[in-house]
């Protein structure tokens, strides 16, 4: 990366806008809530494959609690990873949990004749780099568009309703998860009267995010 201050500051608005609830005080009662939303969704999109899983006693959390805060980023090649943020950042902040139910029901195949918690593991870990990224985000969007916003409430009650539902990619503001995040920022920006010297002006342009 030739630009580290532009860098961290990209990371630092990811942080506040996408994931701040999985690294705040309470993250703990967060990722799981995210997980247990993520095992309700699979269980709605792949029923069979869900009750196979449980049945071995691979429950979502033993293979799914890092996908979310990291958004697969320990999962998948640098490559891989980049080209799934660019998509990641233009939805609303539940969008990775479609993400891992899409990503489990490609395997669907395999992990139905695997009867061992450590051979589905290493298989993820293994294999996950094989998915066509592409072909993951349309298969999310499409399971996106199909579960009602309703089921998503418990987790994310600020991105579960209106606006933020639209399907066209950036269409709308998405509103941080950090709800001190925006104040920071706009009193930042005001304070900064030439409007090039805080820090907000130096991070890259892209759709609007308050």
């Amino acid at each position: 990366v030739d630009n580290e201050p532009a860098t961290f500051l990209c990371l630092q608005r990811i942080l506040h806008v996408f994931l701040w609830q999985l690294y705040a005080q309470e993250a703990s009662v967060h990722r799981r809530k995210c997980v247990q939303l993520f095992g309700a969704l699979l269980g709605f999109a792949d029923p069979f494959l869900t009750l196979h899983l449980l049945a071995i006693g691979m429950q979502p959390d033993v293979y799914a609690s890092e996908w979310f805060p990291t958004w697969f980023a320990q999962l998948l090649p640098l490559h891989q990873t980049l080209e799934l943020w660019d998509a990641i950042l233009l939805r609303p902040p539940q969008f990775p949990l479609f993400i891992g139910v899409c990503l489990m029901h490609f395997f669907r195949r395999a992990l139905l004749s695997m009867h061992e918690v450590s051979h589905v593991s290493s298989f993820l870990v293994s294999c996950a780099q094989l998915v066509d990224v592409h072909v993951l985000v349309q298969a999310s969007l499409a399971l996106f568009q199909a579960v009602p916003a309703s089921v998503t409430l418990p987790a994310f009650p600020r991105h579960s309703a209106g606006e933020a539902l639209l399907s066209q990619p950036g269409a709308v503001a998405i509103a941080a998860v950090d709800p001190n995040w925006h104040e920071e920022v706009r009193g930042r920006t005001t304070s900064d009267e030439g409007g090039t010297a805080g820090e907000e002006g130096m991070l890259p342009h892209g759709p609007e995010v308050h």
